[in-house]
């Protein structure tokens, strides 16, 4: 049985209620947003390091591609949420870094970490942002690509946010760019036309396990050319 907490049950279990109800065929972006605001309370608490190993898949790629002087490299965290992957790079040496998530109430949770330059609540999607291009030496996105979440032609949009020789880091649960319509359709076509036109480079696709429970993800970095 589950641990109990004052908050009522813990880890996986209850995990499990609020990620049944976003992983599903059908769902929009709305709907997910506001299923993540009504899980910011508790998110932390709920997804432990041994429930969601995903944010340290993506921890381990980053200190791959900057070995060194960390301090340095500026960061945007797309889908952040409650600021659980900003705390791992910051364990990381990664002191830069702004988050980007649709969900009010999971950024109200990551402001109150302190540990982001920036946080911007809104939708990344496949349009043109505000933000300079060449603004970031890495794009991090860890958990997002799920049902009813970021489009394939995002990613469009964020080659050209990072500058040339800076990386895109990817994580993502396997079964999903099988299961979910958009990815199935569309990822894969994106990432050879983007290396075809020189625009991008596959630098590793490397499965994991324990992405989140017993679900295998495979972390994904690509340089931006």
């Amino acid at each position: 049985m589950a641990a109990k907490s004052e908050t009522g049950p813990i880890s996986g279990e209850d995990s499990l209620q609020f990620t049944r109800k976003i992983f599903r065929q059908g769902i929009d972006s709305e709907e997910v947003t506001h299923l993540y605001n009504e899980w910011s309370k508790r998110y932390d608490e709920n997804l432990p390091p041994e429930v969601y190993g995903c944010p340290y898949a993506m921890q381990t790629a980053m200190k791959e591609c900057f070995p060194t002087n960390r301090d340095a490299v500026t960061v945007l965290d797309v889908g952040c949420g409650t600021g659980l992957t900003g705390q791992v790079l910051r364990e990381a040496g990664f002191k830069t870094v702004d988050g980007l998530d649709p969900a009010r109430d999971m950024l109200r949770e990551a402001e109150a970490k302190g540990i982001y330059r920036r946080l911007m609540n809104l939708y990344f999607t496949g349009d043109p942002t505000d933000l300079p291009a060449d603004s970031y030496d890495a794009i991090v996105l860890v958990g997002v690509m799920h049902h009813g979440s970021i489009r394939c032609d995002a990613f469009e949009e964020m080659v050209r946010l990072v500058k040339p020789g800076g990386y895109i880091v990817n994580c993502v649960r396997t079964s999903f760019l099988q299961e979910v319509p958009e990815y199935r359709e569309h990822w894969e076509p994106l990432v050879a036309r983007l290396e075809a036109s020189g625009k991008w480079r596959v630098v590793k696709r490397e499965r994991y396990p324990h992405h989140y429970l017993q679900h295998e993800g495979e972390c994904q970095v690509f340089q931006v050319l």
